[in-house]
């Protein structure tokens, strides 16, 4: 006999079943949320993926941009030093 005070705590087979099919509903809804959260986090990063081309194209042209802009302020800061010391010769 279960229990000490006599009481039946026995369920029957069709109530067993009825809460293992509850539970099974229950962790089916919990793996179709999660399928379906993954599948959004899976977009999400496609789309992000998505655009490093585009941000690798956008740096890659801001560092030509840059890198001319230096060159050509080289250029410039060298011609003023050259005439300076050519300046500075002619003056001594």
């Amino acid at each position: 006999m279960a229990g000490g005070n006599g009481s039946n705590n026995r369920i029957t087979t069709a109530q067993f079943y009825k809460a293992q099919l509850e539970t099974n509903k229950a962790i089916a809804a919990s793996a179709l949320l999660q399928s379906e959260e993954r599948a959004a986090m899976e977009l999400r990063l496609v789309e992000k993926i998505g655009g490093v081309p585009t941000q690798v194209q956008t740096n890659k042209e801001e560092i030509d941009r840059l890198r001319k802009r230096f060159t050509i302020v080289a250029s410039i800061e060298g011609l003023v030093a050259t005439a300076a010391v050519i300046l500075g010769l002619r003056n001594t």
